[in-house]
């Protein structure tokens, strides 16, 4: 496969939005964490989300002949076994990776590896299933808050009430957002509890933020949100750039909660993530 197909299929504009994942799960650890080891569990998250999407073509491509001719299997560019194979190598190294960097760290490699094997196993559910069930968001959304709860693992944090909460937070987001793109390729709109899913990081961290520097942040990042419901609301057309867009903002959810436990320096790494994975996206599909 050409270096773009495989662009294409692991959806790597939307990789910043998994480092800034990353970073918070690093600002849960009790002692301070390099940052060379952090990168080193956003190398392996990264693998697993890459190899999630390869693996969510693999099993879509019937589907994607129907409703997404322009993805690299319906258009002859690459055939669903070689891009199952592909993916399948990516979890494990990943896997792999998140566990070399817990090892590294001096922690429990089989704790490490139990946290890995979760996210392994919520990925490949929600690919194999989604389509035929309609829970399918609550599997999303468990797997972007399980890179929380990795990352933290990885990295020696201990499983406390913080980072337990912002599990739960993103999981609403990403459920929200998951149910919205949904209807990329049906009729009818998405549920009304499905937006407000998308508030959730804002109803729950906008009052431990006070008037600081966290509190325009949230600000911004609402209306990111807010312009993108609109639009969304206006045309269905622009449900996949809205989904796009959705995906985008997710930095701003990683900078509120970085914000609000004191990690200013992550925060701002995290803020930078929006406008890279925006330059991705413009390039490389999203969605």
């Amino acid at each position: 496969m050409k270096l773009l197909v495989v662009a294409r299929l692991a959806r790597v504009s939307n990789l910043p939005t998994v480092w800034s994942n990353v970073l918070v799960g690093a600002a849960f650890c009790g002692a301070e964490v390099s940052w060379s080891l952090t990168c080193l569990v956003a190398l392996g998250v990264s693998a697993l989300y890459c190899g999630g999407m390869f693996l969510n073509d693999a099993f879509d491509h019937v589907w994607d002949r129907k409703h997404r001719a322009e993805r690299p299997i319906p258009q002859g560019l690459a055939q669903p076994d070689e891009v199952m194979r592909w993916g399948g190598a990516l979890m494990l190294t990943g896997l792999a990776i998140c566990v070399a960097a817990g090892g590294l760290a001096g922690l429990d490699v089989p704790r490490v590896g139990v946290w890995a094997t979760l996210l392994v196993g919520l990925i490949v559910a929600y690919d194999r299933w989604h389509h035929e069930n309609r829970g399918a968001w609550c599997l999303m959304g468990a797997c972007r808050g399980a890179v929380y709860l990795l990352a933290a693992a990885s990295l020696g944090a201990h499983f406390e009430r913080g980072i337990a909460l912002a599990a739960v937070v993103l999981w609403a987001y990403v459920g929200g957002l998951t149910h919205v793109a949904c209807f990329e390729a049906r009729e009818g709109r998405a549920a009304k509890w499905a937006k407000w899913a998308l508030w959730g990081p804002w109803i729950v961290y906008v009052p431990r933020l006070g008037l600081s520097l966290g509190l325009g942040v949230a600000v911004v990042g609402a209306l990111w949100v807010r312009h993108t419901l609109s639009s969304l609301l206006a045309r269905r057309s622009t449900v996949g750039a809205s989904v796009g867009s959705l995906i985008c903002a997710m930095p701003f959810v990683d900078a509120m909660i970085l914000v609000s436990v004191g990690e200013h320096a992550r925060a701002g790494v995290a803020l930078c993530m929006v406008a890279l994975c925006a330059r991705w996206q413009r390039r490389i599909s999203g969605v």
